[in-house]
């Protein structure tokens, strides 16, 4: 017996999955494939209006919404915009045309494209293909595991085991790379991880630190998330807890320098000793 809504759903299934591997279907060539009327398929493509849309003459293919949304997610803009709805989306072009919106970034890093060009499509090689790389950073060769590359306020990084440790390398910064012929296993735990965190220092050798925050400046706290994998502990009258994690020294000083004299660490003592190491020295030199 013809089970129409069994065979519709094979079809609807099939157009996206062409669709997304080939770039787009062609009407006729469907309703030849499936056996079908030009009208059972003109009724098909309908039913999938949200997500294809016709591209002139018997094309059909992805509709602009669904491709804006993936670049969108792709860039990591989402948290920078309104609720991403169709609506939303297809109000961009009208937006960009009159002039309406204006979005900027700044602070991008000055040879972005330099490095993007050279780099950018070797790592992503490499991690796909789970090869072994061999990077020259900051003046030392290290053979390296990549796993990700993430973009962070505009700054690019690889992430990649360096002797078993979670690194995060800065592409700016790497003077020369070439993958090898050697591949490697991803560490299960190293990829859960890296999912999980967004921030670009990740790694398995984090520390916790917990900071004192003066009401005068505890609004900007509430508000963002200014440190590493922030939490706010507790809040009393004239000040505010916070607890954050970091993987190097130099990660979290400059960041609590910058909100001098608000700021204050607790713990751990070290990095508290660190820190007035570092303004002592400061000082000194003035």
């Amino acid at each position: 017996m013809y089970d129409d809504k069994k065979n519709q759903g094979i079809r609807l299934a099939t157009i996206i999955l062409d669709t997304y591997l080939y770039g787009e279907v062609d009407k006729f060539d469907l309703a030849t494939r499936f056996n079908v009327s030009e009208r059972t398929i003109y009724r098909d493509l309908g039913s999938l209006s949200l997500i294809i849309e016709h591209k002139g003459n018997s094309k059909y293919g992805f509709s602009t919404v669904v491709e804006y949304y993936k670049m969108i997610s792709f860039f990591g803009l989402n948290q920078y915009l309104p609720e991403i709805n169709q609506l939303f989306l297809k109000s961009i072009p009208n937006s960009i045309k009159n002039e309406s919106v204006s979005i900027e970034f700044n602070g991008i890093e000055h040879k972005i494209k330099n490095y993007l060009k050279k780099h950018y499509d070797v790592i992503r090689y490499a991690i796909e293909n789970k090869r072994k790389c061999i990077i020259l950073y900051k003046g030392k060769n290290r053979i390296v595991d990549p796993y990700k590359l993430t973009c962070h306020n505009t700054i690019w990084y690889l992430k990649a085991t360096d002797k078993e440790k979670l690194k995060s390398f800065s592409l700016n910064r790497i003077e020369w790379l070439d993958i090898t012929k050697d591949t490697f296993s991803p560490n299960e735990s190293v990829k859960k991880m890296l999912s999980e965190s967004k921030d670009p220092w990740a790694s398995n050798e984090n520390f916790n630190v917990l900071i004192l925050i003066s009401t005068s400046i505890s609004h900007y706290f509430k508000r963002r998330d200014i440190l590493p994998n922030q939490l706010i502990i507790s809040e009393n009258i004239g000040s505010l807890t916070i607890s954050c994690s970091a993987m190097s020294e130099k990660q979290i000083l400059p960041l609590i320098q910058y909100w001098l004299p608000n700021i204050k660490i607790l713990e751990p003592e070290w990095l508290k000793l660190k820190f007035e190491e570092n303004l002592r020295n400061y000082i000194n030199q003035l």
